[in-house]
C-alpha cells in the first residue's frame, strides 16, 4: 500500500514536567516496515535559559540519555533549526525526525521513550518521556490518513489437496489490487486469476 505511514495521538492528553521543562506529546508518525522516518510531535514550556542539547529515541531500559537513536531533523514552531542547541524558554512546538529503519529495528521493538537532554544554569539533566509501551495510562489512537492511492500484489500456493471436489485441486492463485483512500473508506478495483494442479481450469475474477 503506498502512503502507508500511520499518525498516532494519545487518546488523553499526558503531561511529563521536570525540573526544567514541561513536555506533552502530540502525535507519533512512523511507518512498520520500510525505510520512512519516525517522527514526533510534542509541546514544550521552558524555563529560562533551557536549551536542548540533544533529543534520542530509546529504549526504557537504558539509562536516561545514555543510548538511543538520535534526530536528523529538528523543527520548533515549525521551522527548521539547523544545529542544536535549540532555545527552549517559553512555549513551542517541537518536531523531532529520527531515522525510521533505525528506530523500528531498535528503540521501538521495545517500550521506548523520548529522552531529551538539557542544560541550564544549574548543569545538564535528562528528562525521559514514557512513549507508552509501559505505561498503562499512555494509550493511542490511530488518526484516519489523509487522501490518497493504495495498491498491494498478493499471491497463494496450494501445495497440497485442499478441496473435497473431485477434479478441482486450485494450484495457485494471484492478485492485484488499485484504488483510493478517502479518510477510513476504502475503494478498489481488484484482478485475481489462477489455476488448478490439472491445468484444465482457470479462474479469473473481477472485483
Amino acid at each position: 500500500m503506498f502512503g502507508c505511514v500511520h499518525s498516532y495521538r494519545p487518546t488523553t492528553e499526558r503531561v511529563v514536567t521536570g525540573a526544567n521543562v514541561r513536555v506533552s506529546l502530540d502525535r507519533a508518525t512512523f511507518q512498520a516496515l520500510g525505510g520512512a522516518n519516525t517522527e514526533l510531535e510534542l509541546r514544550v514550556a521552558g524555563l529560562p535559559g533551557v536549551v536542548l542539547k540533544n533529543a534520542t529515541l530509546a529504549s526504557s531500559d537504558d539509562e536516561p540519555c545514555e543510548n538511543g537513536v538520535p534526530f536528523i531533523d529538528v523543527y520548533r514552531d515549525g521551522a527548521v533549526v539547523l544545529l542544536p542547541p535549540i532555545e527552549l524558554a517559553g512555549a513551542h512546538r517541537l518536531r523531532l525526525v529520527f531515522n525510521g529503519r533505525d528506530t523500528t529495528d531498535g528503540a521501538l521493538k521495545k517500550a521506548s521513550s523520548l529522552d531529551l537532554e538539557l542544560t541550564s544554569a544549574a548543569g545538564v539533566s535528562c528528562q525521559r518521556v514514557p512513549l507508552g509501551a509501559d505505561k498503562r495510562d499512555v494509550a493511542w489512537r490511530l488518526e484516519a490518513p489523509d487522501p490518497g492511492l493504495l495498491a498491494s500484489l498478493g499471491a497463494r500456493a496450494f501445495p497440497f489437496r485442499t478441496s473435497s471436489v473431485r477434479g478441482f485441486e486450485p494450484l495457485w492463485t494471484a492478485n492485484v489490487r488499485e484504488g483510493a483512500v478517502l479518510g477510513k473508506n476504502r475503494v478498489w478495483l481488484e484482478v485475481q486469476g489462477g489455476t488448478d494442479r490439472s491445468g484444465d481450469y482457470t479462474l479469473v475474477l473481477l472485483g
